[in-house]
């Protein structure tokens, strides 16, 4: 019996259908050992469907805006910390979670036993890879990739079905998201070790080996872009301020809105310089829009109920204060 490949996918235009076919073709040359299966929250072309063995299409792409529901981040010098959970505001935690379940279980009913688990834009160089993981499942139950960081990366994984009880087949939407807010930074690629580690044997590849220079094509967490542009609260205070961190020096242009009032940044200081603007009190600001180079890159809208969930995941916290 051939083992499969299962491909992760959104590709709601067309760029990123022609990465997917492109991958897709790729594949043809190892189909007699695999089957391929696409899992997608978006529709596929004809001629890709054409490639494939299966196909599988969720539309409810649910994803997560909850300021303690998304990806956390830090940002230390030797004045304050800044913690956000607006770098990306919003999460696909859910949404992948989702193709990941339904995954385990069309592997179990129709018997495969190694599976590889790979997003639709990896930039993988070498096909042969593959049959070299593929070779790892027979001595281990999961294989990752890591980074310089260590952190398992999302773009590539392999696991066999050994030893998963009946949890692992059920998707629980309450246990997936608490799981998530017991992670530190609550990122899928903390949380999926989790799942595929416990109780298992484990083998670790460098990511490197999917491409020395790139793992992914369509990578929408590099750094190119200016994300570090958050509002931020003083600890044990509503002081909010703005902060602006220029991480690899690109020239930009910041629009903030906050209410009635407008601010402008015009950032080409150069790559490591942060700035810091007091922006009002929290519990007076109902509206924040933020623009980059004319674009918005987030609205966040106040209440009642979210505004000290807001100021627990979002702080400013000035070193010389700490007890």
């Amino acid at each position: 019996m051939k083992d499969l490949i299962t491909i992760f996918n959104y590709s709601p235009d067309n760029k990123r259908k022609e990465i997917l076919h492109n991958l897709i073709v790729k594949l043809q040359s190892i189909r007699d050992e695999f089957d391929i299966l696409v899992v997608s929250h978006s529709p596929i072309s004809d001629i890709s469907m054409g490639l494939v063995d299966y196909f599988y299409y969720d539309s409810n792409n649910e994803l997560i805006s909850d300021f303690d529901l998304t990806n956390k981040f830090w940002f230390r010098d030797s004045e304050f910390v800044v913690n956000s959970s607006l770098v990306y505001p919003i999460s696909t935690h859910l949404a992948i979670y989702s193709l990941l379940y339904y995954t385990f279980n069309f592997s179990f009913h129709r018997g495969y036993k190694k599976i590889h688990f790979i997003e639709f834009d990896i930039n993988l160089e070498d096909i042969n890879l593959i049959n070299k993981v593929n070779e790892d499942l027979n001595d281990n139950d999961t294989v990752l990739f890591h980074g310089d960081n260590e952190w398992a990366l999302g773009v590539y994984f392999a696991s066999t079905l050994n030893g998963f009880n009946a949890e692992r087949f059920k998707y629980d939407r309450e246990s997936i998201l608490k799981q998530l807010t017991q992670s530190d930074s609550r990122m899928t690629e903390r949380v999926t070790p989790v799942i595929l580690c416990k109780d298992r044997k484990v083998k670790y590849r460098s990511v490197y080996e999917i491409n020395k220079s790139d793992s992914q094509l369509n990578d929408e967490h590099k750094n190119s872009d200016l994300r570090w542009v958050v509002p931020v609260v003083v600890q044990h205070t509503n002081e909010v301020n703005f902060f602006i961190y220029n991480e690899i020096g690109n020239n930009h242009i910041v629009d903030l809105f906050v209410d009635n009032q407008h601010w402008f940044f015009n950032i080409n200081n150069g790559p490591g310089i942060w700035n810091l603007t007091h922006i009002g009190d929290l519990n007076e600001i109902n509206e924040i829009l933020i623009f980059v180079d004319k674009k918005m890159v987030n609205k966040i809208n106040f209440n009642d109920k979210n505004r000290d969930t807001f100021k627990i995941n979002n702080s400013l916290i000035y070193l010389n204060n700490e007890n």
